[in-house]
């Protein structure tokens, strides 16, 4: 199995950052390689921590006086620096209850990278190394409400590569959203009112929760346009909530690549008629944007 990211640290500092650290990225669906996680009675330590380092695309160094004066840690960082060396940027450093006069004095290498400090917080801590391990975690939390809220009132519906029990939602990333933004949510949470339920303060927060929203918004300008048209292309009455939410069930699916109609309310060719939707408006949006950047 290849890992995101191997943490390197002290036993000392096991309890105050790196489990709970450990623990939130996992909960992210970032793959840790942890010694208590990975570790099992009769292994071997050296082979172990070796073939994680070797798999594994990032080392997340936890810096403190403890791991200063440990030999492991001593060794895990030289294999990384090894690597970085080789592969390039690899070696993600945390200061932890560290100065970097202190740091200078052991490895001036590591005292001139850019480093995170543990003090500004578990939260912030977890979303700034989720944005270089693995930068497509940090979008599609509109897309992750929306899966929970229609699976909701249908448990027993299998929807293929998503695991619903596993979405976890993420801090609130950005503080303030511009008011195109809001008015957005809440032109979204019009047109979704009886399929999604959500009210335009979720629609924002779940924006807010997106580290570039970017994105997500045209996602969701390219699914609103394709089920208003497809609404009314087919006459659906407004009363017919069913086949309301069996399209947009589709469309959230299309947007992850999900092709595989397993819809009983909607037929093979309403579907292809919901796929043409989003792929035209997808193009169309496309050209808009391409536009917009060659004016800049």
């Amino acid at each position: 199995m290849d890992w995101d990211v191997f943490i390197s640290h002290a036993s000392e500092d096991k309890a105050s950052l790196v489990e709970p650290l450990a623990l939130k990225l996992r909960s992210y669906g970032v793959n840790v390689w942890y010694d208590k996680f990975e570790l099992k009675i009769g292994d071997s330590l050296s082979g172990s921590i070796d073939a994680g380092l070797a798999s594994s695309k990032f080392g997340l160094v936890i810096i403190s006086e403890a791991f200063l004066s440990k030999n492991w840690p001593d060794y895990e960082l030289r294999s990384l620096i090894s690597k970085e060396i080789n592969n390039g940027k690899t070696i993600l450093p945390i200061w932890h209850d560290i100065s970097k006069e202190r740091l200078l004095k052991y490895s001036p290498f590591l005292a001139d990278k850019m480093a995170l400090d543990s003090k500004i917080g578990m939260d912030a801590l977890t979303i700034k190394i989720i944005d270089v391990v693995r930068p497509d975690i940090l979008n599609s939390f509109m897309h992750k409400e929306a899966f929970r809220k229609i699976n909701e009132k249908n448990s027993g519906d299998e929807i293929s590569n998503i695991e619903i029990s596993k979405l976890v939602a993420g801090p609130i990333i950005h503080k303030e959203l511009s008011l195109h933004l809001v008015y957005l949510s809440m032109i979204f949470s019009r047109i979704f009112a009886d399929t999604l339920g959500s009210d335009y303060k979720s629609f924002a927060e779940n924006f807010a929760r997106d580290w570039d929203y970017e994105p997500e918004v045209r996602v969701w300008i390219i699914i609103s346009l394709s089920f208003l048209d497809f609404i009314a292309h087919n006459d659906i009455i407004s009363n017919n909530i069913d086949k309301k939410k069996a399209a947009f069930r589709c469309l959230i699916s299309i947007s992850i690549n999900d092709f595989d109609n397993n819809n009983d309310n909607i037929s093979d060719i309403e579907y292809m008629q919901l796929l043409k939707l989003y792929s035209n408006y997808a193009k169309w949006t496309e050209t808009i944007l391409s536009r917009e950047n060659s004016k800049r």
